[in-house]
């Protein structure tokens, strides 16, 4: 077999796969079935001054006593960040990778550090913020003790002098350890502190093309008129603390309040402690369907959703969903600009019944679009998203 140039790290085949796609290439005059087995391997290689590579001996034999022995390769070029998860940042005995002699440091030593150079950490926006002063505080605040949502009204700091509190009279909420319950909050704050963080290692993350990138994320955001980066995606989420679309209380709110959260969370697993984790030993392997519960508290609406196939190419998709509660149902598409490019369904629909959409896309050029599912009643407005690839036709 041919050595093979990647794109992304994940898409090297795992062993088993390797095997079985070494066997099935291979051709034999022996009677009987082909038997592989890997004789040698590199390894999950991590992206090291921007190349990776791993490479493969496996032996092919037959039931005439015959074998032979292949070496394949699988490398490519690749982006190389350093992230922190926001139980990282607030873990007070942590130790992760650092740019200098020694090679690592304290969480304390490394939040301290960056915000040296810096400045506090401040999220949300217009009058509605949290000014984050010390590395105590960071790690008093994270990781988060509930729910995705906007920020309360006013400007507020936590420094060790208060306490590290983020709103007098619980305003924006702490639990009895002192964590903000606000898991959109805690992800902004590490996503924050991931930029400069990358930065300190020489790696411009804010810039980073969410568009091109390997991560399987869902970009909607950049519906909203944000640039597909990962910067763009921190200046969503601080409009959403903001308030820019709604308090905490809103239902429209808190749904993009949860998009946020969980893309975000993407970025901040994705390169935690520099490193990309390894698919073939991963226990809990993402499922592909999109199974959301966005709004966390007070919230009525529950919805599943998922389209396929992804990626979609000469075939039309299809988009399914269902919702617990009677609602008047938009599903709409866009491209990755925030242009509408179609209105697929506009109409009332049960709760717990099951609903299929196809989606024709012939007219469209390949790229990356999104489509919107936006649900109403009297009580309720809810919003949810998922990607769509549209390959060559």
């Amino acid at each position: 077999m041919d050595d093979h140039s990647l794109t992304c790290i994940e898409d090297t085949p795992c062993p088993s796969d390797l095997i079985n796609l070494v066997v099935a290439a291979s051709t034999d005059n022996c009677p009987g079935a082909l038997n592989g087995e890997l004789v040698g391997d590199t390894g999950f290689s991590q992206c090291e001054s921007g190349t990776f590579s791993r490479v493969f001996s496996v032996k092919i034999s037959d039931e005439c006593g015959n074998y032979s022995i292949c070496s394949i390769t699988y490398s490519g070029s690749c982006e190389q960040f350093c992230t922190l998860t926001q139980g990282g940042w607030g873990n007070a005995g942590g130790k992760y990778p650092w740019a200098d002699e020694e090679g690592i440091a304290t969480t304390t030593e490394i939040i301290s550090a960056l915000m040296s150079t810096n400045g506090p950490v401040v999220i949300g926006s217009g009058g509605n913020s949290i000014e984050v002063q010390s590395a105590e505080c960071v790690i008093t605040l994270l990781p988060s003790a509930g729910g995705p949502k906007a920020l309360s009204n006013g400007q507020y700091t936590a420094s060790p002098a208060n306490g590290c509190d983020t709103g007098p009279g619980n305003k924006n909420p702490q639990d009895n350890m002192g964590r903000i319950k606000n898991n959109l909050a805690t992800n902004t704050i590490a996503l924050q502190l991931n930029l400069w963080y990358s930065a300190h290692f020489g790696n411009d993350l804010a810039n980073y093309d969410l568009a091109t990138s390997c991560m399987d994320t869902d970009l909607s955001f950049a519906t909203y008129g944000y640039p597909a980066t990962v910067q763009g995606l921190l200046d969503f989420a601080n409009a959403v603390l903001g308030g820019h679309y709604g308090t905490a209380k809103d239902s429209y709110a808190k749904s993009l309040a949860g998009l946020a959260s969980s893309t975000i969370s993407d970025i901040n697993e994705y390169w935690h402690e520099c490193l990309v984790e390894d698919p073939c030993s991963s226990t809990n392997p993402k499922d592909a369907r999109v199974e959301e519960e966005l709004l966390i508290q007070d919230v009525q609406f529950f919805v599943n959703h998922r389209f396929y196939p992804n990626p979609v190419s000469d075939t039309p998709g299809n988009i399914v969903f269902m919702i617990n509660a009677p609602a008047a149902a938009t599903l709409s598409i866009y491209n990755m600009t925030g242009q509408q490019v179609a209105v697929l369904f506009d109409s009332m629909v049960e709760g717990n019944t099951r609903y299929e959409i196809r989606f024709e896309h012939e007219e469209l050029p390949v790229g990356v679009y999104f489509y919107q599912l936006q649900f109403k009643s009297a009580e309720e407005r809810a919003i949810h998203h998922g990607r769509i690839v549209l390959m060559s036709k």
